[in-house]
């Protein structure tokens, strides 16, 4: 991916038509229910054709390399802020249980001037089922292709199974439209790509009855290889902005609240009229000086992985020899912040058979976050504040 710029996005969340094969070519169930009128696809060319063109997106056929995928409306609309060599989370709503997953990552994606044509949709329907499609979808098949995107093989797979996501929480929106996409800032590609890896280990350990629509070890692999490949494109330079954080330190369980200001100098993507602050650059000036969230903090780690619950952002040691789990939030921090550093927590905990503390950093925090944390005594809320100066530096004729 290209150096990061405000504006653009490294990811997206598309929606697609769901398969209940896995998007590994095409879908007879899928097709037979719709000609009989069971099911209805939810978009006007698949109620007319019974199949979607996303129902390829990871045929192993098209080429040794690279994916050759659909998301609607590709052929009519362009996200015009992704950035070239960027993650696709494609999510679809089951026609079933009409709930959203997960059903696959596109990495190191671009959007094609002109579709993939080496082979037609029709060349890669099995011989046992061609005698049951109508002439207009077969019509279809063999004239119309749609294949815009293009993935690395190596970067990119389906899910095992598809994963259920919490579409406010995951992806920033309750629903997804026909024409539905979402952009997604680096930190939230990362954490859902973490979600779906934990998701995938989970499988890994349990007896699985039914078909899988890929092997979990090969998706691991995939998936593990393009979190460091996002995690790269995370540390690249920015274009940059000077401000200042401030912080409020807020005491919890029964002590009381106190204030305390200091001030750190980090810098921010930034382009006319709009700034953003990512995580990753509070992150990077917080791990040089934890001195800032509290005094006596020694760094131990970053990007912790604890098995089955996810990484943490920093793991310190305190002045007593305590570990500290520390979360770091861009913006405001709710309430399931704190179900997610207890589960770090308690990870550690167990792990490492020692008392652990926690703290989340964030520009703000709900008021149920707040009422939360003062019942336990282990958690601290830091609330840094940004304040962006500008001067005039020099002015020319």
């Amino acid at each position: 991916m290209a150096t990061s710029y405000s504006g653009l996005s490294p990811a997206i969340a598309w929606k697609i038509l769901w398969s209940p094969s896995g998007y590994r070519g095409w879908d007879h169930r899928f097709y037979i229910e719709c000609a009989y009128g069971s099911i209805k696809g939810g978009y006007d060319y698949v109620e007319k054709y019974c199949f979607g063109h996303e129902w390829w997106n990871f045929y192993e056929g098209f080429s040794d390399k690279y994916y050759y995928g659909y998301a609607a409306p590709i052929h009519v609309l362009r996200p015009k802020r992704f950035i070239d060599g960027g993650v696709v989370f494609f999510v679809s709503r089951n026609i079933y249980d009409r709930l959203w997953y997960l059903v696959g990552v596109y990495g190191k994606t671009s959007i094609m001037d002109k579709p993939y044509t080496d082979l037609s949709l029709w060349d890669t329907v099995p011989m046992e089922y061609r005698n049951e499609i109508s002439k207009r979808t077969r019509e279809q098949l063999e004239t119309e292709m749609a294949l815009y995107l293009r993935a690395e093989k190596e970067y990119s797979t389906q899910m095992p199974r598809p994963m259920p996501l919490d579409m406010e929480r995951d992806i920033g929106v309750r629903v997804l439209g026909q024409a539905g996409f979402m952009y997604l800032n680096i930190n939230k590609a990362i954490d859902l790509l973490d979600k779906a890896i934990e998701f995938i280990e989970q499988l890994s350990h349990r007896v699985l009855h039914g078909l899988l629509w890929t092997e979990p070890g090969r998706a691991l692999s995939r998936l593990e290889k393009l979190r460091s490949y996002l995690m790269e494109y995370k540390q690249k330079p920015v274009i940059s902005t000077p401000l200042t954080l401030q912080q409020r330190h807020i005491t919890t369980g029964r002590e009381r609240e106190e204030n305390t200001r200091e001030s750190i100098s980090i810098h921010t993507m930034g382009s006319s009229g709009e700034t953003i602050v990512p995580e990753r650059l509070v992150e990077d000036t917080l791990a040089r000086d934890l001195n800032i969230i509290e005094d006596g903090l020694e760094l131990i780690g970053r990007q912790i992985h604890l098995p089955g619950v996810g990484r943490a952002d920093i793991i310190a040691r305190d002045k007593n020899d305590r570990l500290v789990v520390i979360e770091v939030k861009s913006g405001i921090a709710d309430d399931t912040t704190l179900t997610q550093i207890l589960a770090y927590m308690s990870a550690l905990r167990q792990r490492e058979d020692r008392e652990v503390r926690g703290i989340i950093v964030a520009n703000g925090f709900s008021k149920k976050l707040v009422h939360a944390a003062k019942l336990i005594s282990n958690i601290k809320l830091v609330e840094i504040r940004v304040n962006i100066t500008i001067a005039k530096t020099k002015v020319y004729p």
